[in-house]
């Protein structure tokens, strides 16, 4: 009888690390993040992967071999870590600093990431489709104005994916404490307890 062949799942990344390997050119951010600090780029890859892009896959041991094949296993086959610390990998022993990086890309919203990257890339195709107009047919100042716009939600994105990520400001605050340098959203539900 015909050993019979599993049938991998096939997960689209709408936008996977560049090159597989560098996160920076993705996460520019990372450089200042101390959860990713002394780690090597596989270490970051695994990291993302298990803790932002299979975060939510419920078989532990398939997220950790898919894990480990992305970030670990070279094109040509070859994996950058050793066989003893890809079977501790496997068991889901995983050093400290992992763990810590795991859970620093847990707070990274993808989602979010995502959409901007879309927006920019679509603000890409609009400036695009401004370079390919005959002059006599362009409105300059619509234009101009269509270009300020875009251009000043780009540069809005940044910040609006980390309130995103921060949760606009608002953190749990226990009972009796005071208000002092409490954000603003805080302070108005704190006047609102006794209402």
């Amino acid at each position: 009888m015909a050993k019979q062949k599993t049938v991998q799942p096939n997960y689209a990344i709408l936008f996977p690390p560049s090159g597989r390997r560098r996160m920076e050119e993705d996460f520019p951010e990372l450089a200042d993040e101390k959860e990713f600090r002394g780690l090597t780029r596989d270490e970051v890859v695994f990291a993302w992967y298990y803790g932002s892009f299979y975060a939510n896959k419920k078989d532990n041991s398939e997220k950790i071999n898919l894990c480990i094949k992305a970030a670990f296993i070279r094109a040509d086959g070859i994996p950058s870590k050793t066989a003893d610390e890809i079977i501790e990998y496997k068991k889901g022993n995983f050093p400290q600093n992992i763990y810590l990086a795991i859970n620093k890309w847990k707070t990274f919203d993808l989602d979010a990431r995502y959409r901007a990257k879309l927006i920019a890339r679509k603000t890409l195709m609009h400036l695009e489709k401004f370079a390919d107009y005959d002059e006599d047919e362009v409105d300059w100042g619509k234009r101009k104005q269509y270009t300020d716009t875009i251009t000043s939600i780009i540069k809005e994105l940044p910040g609006l994916i980390q309130l995103v990520e921060s949760g606009f400001g608002v953190k749990e605050v226990k009972a009796g404490s005071s208000d002092l340098n409490l954000p603003l959203i805080d302070m108005w539900h704190n006047s609102q307890k006794g209402a």
